[in-house]
């Protein structure tokens, strides 16, 4: 579609002026792309970007990138493969190489594939015919578009894309107008690597690719005569070929890996038929074609852009009138090829937009002939004005608003389970949210088969019986027993509840009640976090009592990661965790503090490194501790303690008892025994600030 340039070259105020204009744009969507880039939420349809952000999670968190990726919200087996995982893989890349998080990684990638996408639009206008200095005028349009602020910067999949899908296009061009393998070779690869990552935007860009087909084959026939045609057709359709070809085997490959799994057979390909393609009742319905005007007026830009536009066109812009319509049909095809899914979700027109913005364009490059200059000048200035007053009036607070992501319940599920623990949500459909800021894999039982005992029971039955700890009930789903009494017998689920938030209620295994319990009663900004009446008078289960190690959370034991070997057992009065002192870590062991370690029989020596904090004393005339003593024993057969040693630090009045000291015992015992290592008040009883600590622990 390459053509000669239509209009004569601007003058140097033209060129300043649309110089300073996209600079400007550029500037403002910098701006605007890194309002509340900080935040922690994924705004604006945070299902899907959720979705795409938990199966990069879990490739980070497992150091692995197969095919087969996990998106686990659908129980076991986790794999739910849908786009090729080309974006999830540099998304990690980027933020396990820099300082920046899972979700700023994501909005960089994101970014970057959107000014790449930019880019080619200055090549794709050429082909048109337009001056260079005006292609910066169309492609301004992009910059100041609300929905390319606040959708270039998503954890989604759609700027990658597009800018795949943009550059296969600019290389198309040049292969049908001069054919040569190298052409061939990228067109093949982008088109590869557009339709693994999406299908539906390869095809919404194959649109204009055969029609610039078309248009080259018909111009070849009529200067160098059918043959020429029949080759260059050839050369176009093979360039294709490769794309779908792996594209159709990356589908059989996901859709084989999805029939796996009980819960994600509905997304198979030959189940969304219809939803992807739409049906005759909904392509051209009422519903439809509002949500796409929707779009098109909140997102894209305003209808008063598109006003002037037409008038444009019907006017002044008349010489563009061809390419326009052009890139008109091209975005009216791709919505009545997808009807539903531009309908129903505003991201999709990442896809298509820069269609009905490149018209837009057009129509107003070709009103930069307009005399006096200052007209056209004051013109562009105004819609792109009005451009970024949609955007601060649909997209801005919602980008803005301060978020650390998820919620009070997503942080208290966090708290009080194990990476590797697995809850079961109903009510929520299969939105990824919730695993996501909970960092939890996930059942998710999906909206229509919370009452399906055959589906429920076969669910459950997929599912590892002992990674399964919470149950999260939302909505009506709060009083469905069949789940409650499944989830009981197949998980041990406590039919009391935890908690509850908002209009949610989460409950908890039986064995791990207490350990939850602490947990979220840690969780002191939990403020929308409410103890269910049955919790309330649970004790601790981590103060005041004996605690088995192994029943604790990953994140209590790593306290005791100076221990060799670990306590199997431990008590504290006022609650033991992992402190710092003088850059030291240390087990926090205010007395009484008593940790029990198996010792094999034979001869062994053990180590202890001991510590009251400074804060204990330092400055302090009154209300300082008088110290404290540190003890070693073992338990004899009768159930008694004898003492193999001890050591008594008082740093308030011994300078030399200050730091850390070490408690040294030999032992040598025929059998084996537990050895007992515990803090104690002193003599006097006295309990007052007695910040002890206990850093290294060795039994060699």
């Amino acid at each position: 579609m390459s053509a000669p340039s239509l209009t004569p070259a601007p003058a140097r105020g033209e060129t300043r002026f649309i110089l300073a204009l996209f600079i400007g744009c550029l500037a403002f969507h910098f701006w605007a792309v890194g309002v509340g880039w900080g935040n922690g939420n994924l705004p604006g349809n945070e299902f899907r970007q959720a979705q795409t952000a938990l199966s990069a999670m879990f490739m980070q968190r497992d150091a692995s990138y197969p095919f087969a990726y996990a998106t686990p919200v659908l129980g076991r087996p986790w794999s739910v493969p849908m786009e090729f995982p080309l974006y999830q893989w540099v998304v990690v890349a980027v933020s396990n190489h820099t300082s920046l998080s899972l979700i700023q990684a994501g909005r960089v990638v994101s970014l970057f594939c959107f000014y790449g996408a930019l880019a080619a639009l200055f090549p794709l206008l050429g082909a048109f015919g337009l001056l260079p200095i005006r292609r910066l005028a169309v492609m301004s349009f992009l910059l100041s578009c609300p929905l390319y602020i606040f959708y270039a910067r998503a954890f989604l999949i759609e700027t990658m894309v597009l800018m795949l899908a943009l550059w296969f296009l600019v290389a198309f061009g040049r292969l049908i107008t001069a054919p040569t393998w190298g052409r061939w070779l990228v067109v093949a690869g982008l088109g590869v690597l557009a339709g693994l990552i999406k299908v539906t935007t390869l095809i919404v860009y194959l649109v204009p690719a055969g029609l610039w087909t078309c248009w080259a084959m018909y111009r070849q026939g009529l200067a160098a005569g059918w043959p020429r045609v029949v080759r260059l057709g050839g050369w176009g359709l093979s360039a294709i070929v490769p794309a779908i070809v792996v594209t159709a085997a990356w589908t059989y490959f996901a859709d084989l890996t999805k029939s796996y799994n009980i819960s994600s057979v509905f997304l198979k390909s030959s189940n969304l038929v219809d939803f992807n393609f739409g049906t005759r009742a909904n392509r051209l319905s009422a519903d439809t074609l509002h949500a796409h005007w929707n779009h098109i007026s909140h997102s894209m830009t305003n209808p008063l852009v598109l006003l002037i536009m037409g008038g444009l066109l019907c006017t002044v812009s008349r010489r563009w009138w061809r390419e326009a319509i052009f890139c008109l049909s091209c975005y009216c095809i791709s919505l009545l090829t997808f009807p539903l899914l531009y309908a129903i979700h505003d991201y999709y027109a990442l896809a298509n937009a820069v269609l009905l913005l490149g018209c837009v364009g057009l129509a107003l490059a070709g009103a930069l002939d307009l005399r006096p200059r200052w007209v056209p000048w004051i013109l562009l200035v105004g819609l792109h004005a009005t451009q970024m007053w949609t955007y601060r009036s649909t997209y801005y607070d919602l980008q803005k608003a301060p978020s650390p992501g998820g919620s009070d319940m997503t942080h208290a599920i966090n708290l009080m389970t194990d990476p590797d623990e697995v809850m079961v949500v109903a009510g929520y459909d299969w939105d990824s949210s919730l695993p996501f800021y909970s960092e939890r894999r996930a059942l998710m039982i999906r909206n229509g088969v919370e009452s399906d005992r055959a589906y429920l029971t076969a669910a459950f039955q997929a599912q590892d019986h002992n990674q399964v700890t919470v149950f999260v009930a939302h909505g009506q789903q709060r009083q469905n027993q069949l789940l409650l009494t499944l989830l009981e017998n197949y998980f041990n689920l406590d039919p009391r509840p935890l908690f509850h938030w908002e209009d949610c209620t989460v409950y908890g295994r039986k064995d791990l009640r207490g350990r939850m319990l602490d947990a979220v009663r840690r969780g002191t900004t939990l403020v929308g976090v409410k103890l269910d009446a049955s919790a309330l008078a649970d004790h601790w289960s981590l103060i005041g009592q004996e605690v088995l190690t192994a029943s604790c959370l990953m994140r209590d034991q790593k306290m005791f990661a100076l221990c060799v070997p670990q306590p199997w057992k431990f008590y504290s009065q006022f609650g033991a965790y992992l402190a710092q002192e003088s850059n030291a870590p240390g087990l926090f062991a205010h007395p009484d503090t008593r940790l029990w370690f198996k010792v094999p029989p034979g001869p062994h020596v053990l180590r202890v490194s001991c510590a009251v904090q400074a804060g204990a004393y330092a400055g302090l005339a009154a209300d300082r501790t008088d110290g404290v003593e540190f003890f070693v024993d073992y338990e004899t057969a009768a159930g008694g303690r004898e003492r193999l040693g001890s050591l008594w630090l008082d740093p308030a009045r011994h300078v030399a008892d200050r730091g850390s000291h070490w408690l040294e015992v030999k032992i040598n015992f025929p059998q084996a025994v537990n050895l007992v290592i515990s803090t104690g008040p002193g003599p006097a009883q006295n309990y007052t600030r007695d910040w002890a600590l206990l850093g290294a622990v060795q039994i060699d």
